[in-house]
């Protein structure tokens, strides 16, 4: 089984990507939240040939299996037509794209709540505390809005063999983990 990533919702911040009727939520009081989150897209800076400081595109497929027909990257697309687990990535500048696999259990999948409601290896389902809990009687008459924020700060890393702590992609740098930091929902 594989996430369909030509029929996931894949959608720029700020926007709305799911939608549930209240009467879909049982009545109760909910302390944290949790979502599948399997694709994320964002420019990093790299070096290359001398020159320091460019802007590249990286996708990353951090759902735990994802099935890529196509994928648009930034200017250009990649197709796959296969299934690929957890961690695959495809990385485009400067008009040239290349592609790789994170090692399997690489990738950084928040859950504050472990202990008591682990989720399974290599899947991407993030959990998060809401800032207070949600509660929902039964009887409201109004939308709830649910905003989450997930973080990204420093999800991107990779080997460094030189130690400079610089994305240097032809110098042998490889990703290895892109995957989230934190959700906090409110």
């Amino acid at each position: 089984m594989a996430i369909n990533f030509s029929e996931a919702s894949v959608v720029a911040e700020n926007e709305v990507f799911h939608s549930i009727p209240l009467s879909e939520v049982g009545a109760g009081t909910y302390q944290y939240v949790r979502v599948s989150v399997s694709y994320q897209n964002f420019d990093i800076t790299y070096n290359a040939l001398g020159f320091n400081g460019l802007t590249g595109s990286l996708a990353s497929f951090i759902g735990y299996n994802t099935y890529i027909s196509t994928a648009q990257v930034n200017q250009q697309s990649i197709t796959v037509n296969d299934d690929k687990l957890q961690g695959y990535w495809a990385f485009e500048s400067q008009g040239t794209m290349t592609t790789g696999q994170a090692p399997a259990g690489a990738t950084t999948v928040p859950n504050p709540i472990f202990d008591s409601s682990p989720i399974p290896q290599g899947s991407c389902l993030v959990t998060g505390a809401f800032d207070s809990p949600l509660v929902i009687n039964g009887d409201e008459t109004e939308d709830v809005v649910v905003i989450l924020s997930v973080s990204t700060n420093q999800s991107f890393e990779w080997t460094d063999p030189d130690g400079n702590g610089q994305y240097d992609p032809l110098d042998g740098d490889v990703p290895v983990d892109m995957g989230l930091r934190g959700l906090k929902a409110h």
